[in-house]
């Protein structure tokens, strides 16, 4: 496993209003927090949208993993 697969946060077939929703939770977040921004991956697929968070650390994606739980996203 590469160093940046622990890193990973993948969310596939959103609606676009979702992945609005998830991404400005997640910005709330990471600013909440001062993380730098992940890297970000976003492909469409007919009506929907797959989204890929590339943080610098595992413990980054589990501390944004854990806020999201928190807040009910």
């Amino acid at each position: 496993m590469s160093r940046w697969a622990s890193a990973t946060m993948q969310f596939n077939g959103l609606h676009e209003p979702d992945a609005e929703r998830l991404l400005a939770a997640i910005w709330c977040v990471l600013e909440k927090h001062s993380l730098r921004t992940p890297l970000l991956d976003a492909r469409t697929a007919s009506a929907r949208i797959d989204v890929t968070l590339t943080f610098q650390s595992a413990g980054e994606r589990t501390l944004v993993q854990k806020e999201l739980v928190r807040i009910n996203v």
